[in-house]
């Protein structure tokens, strides 16, 4: 979907947390999702889950040839450990570069090994993003109960700041951001998320919650 001066484009439309991937066996982690977050919600039975590259070059070159955006917006829900599909995005992205003078940027789930994020930059993409969200610490673990316990082992943030640095510095400056909710936590916190990200070398990026 063209949304303001960019495509978005959902590689999956599934996500680990919300018990997709793991099959019936593991339908424990069903419930672990973000509980601001409708992926879950929207699933149709014969509905593709995942996009092919031909789809989503097809796509992105009717919307460049059209002028309708100015970037590539790249995410989907959680996928599968180790690599979190940034092997799968990196693939894509170039192929994508290989094809159109587009900028792309990516969401996406923090990896447990660095050498994932690397893949990203590798591959020409321009910036990702690994969202904080929630930075207050009770209301992360009450809001992303399985970002809280599967990514960062109950140690918040851990996880995501170590990626974020290593993003930070193997990408360069304003190559890396991060996502804080704004609504789902006091301002305070928030104004707190936004200077640590800061000091990471981390672009802040608030979205409403809506």
């Amino acid at each position: 979907s063209i949304c303001g001066d960019f495509i978005g484009i959902a590689v999956d439309n599934r996500c680990w947390f919300w018990g997709h991937y793991h099959g019936s066996e593991l339908a424990e982690y069903r419930g672990k999702q973000c509980k601001y977050c409708a992926i879950g919600l929207n699933l149709k039975k014969n509905e593709e889950h995942r996009k092919t590259t031909k789809q989503i070059l097809e796509v992105c070159e009717a919307a460049l040839a059209g002028g309708y955006c100015k970037h590539i917006g790249l995410n989907a829900g959680a996928f599968p450990p180790p690599g979190r599909g940034h092997k799968e995005h990196a693939d894509l992205i170039k192929e994508i570069k290989s094809q159109f003078d587009a900028w792309i940027r990516l969401a996406i789930a923090p990896p447990e090994d660095p050498k994932y994020v690397d893949m990203l930059f590798d591959a020409g993409l321009d910036s990702v993003g690994y969202n904080y969200e929630i930075y207050d610490v009770d209301l992360y673990k009450k809001i992303c109960p399985g970002k809280y316990e599967e990514l960062d082992k109950g140690k918040p943030r851990q996880l995501y700041d170590r990626i974020l640095s290593h993003s930070a510095k193997a990408g360069g400056p304003n190559k890396t951001y991060s996502i804080l909710l704004a609504g789902l936590e006091p301002r305070e916190s928030t104004v707190a998320g936004v200077k640590h990200l800061c000091e990471m070398g981390v672009v802040p990026r608030i979205s409403v919650f809506r």
